[in-house]
């Protein structure tokens, strides 16, 4: 690294702004993608807890059926 590269402002360093664009470029997309994997997540949770509930409702309408007879 000779002395002029040394004295060059960040703006002029072309490898550092490419670096730099990129991550602007990308960060809109990955933060994008970890919200949709989240909520992706969040409604499997939630349709599986709806699994369960419905599953037990059935056991207690049935336990309770067995009861009356």
């Amino acid at each position: 690294m000779n002395n002029d590269e040394k004295l060059k402002k960040w703006w002029e360093k072309t490898g550092l702004v490419t670096i730099f664009t990129a991550f602007i470029t990308v960060l809109p997309l990955m933060i994008t993608g970890l919200f949709g994997y989240m909520q992706s997540k969040s409604q499997l949770k939630i349709q599986k807890q709806k699994q369960v509930d419905e599953i037990q409702m059935k056991y207690i309408d049935r336990v309770m059926d067995t009861k009356k007879v």
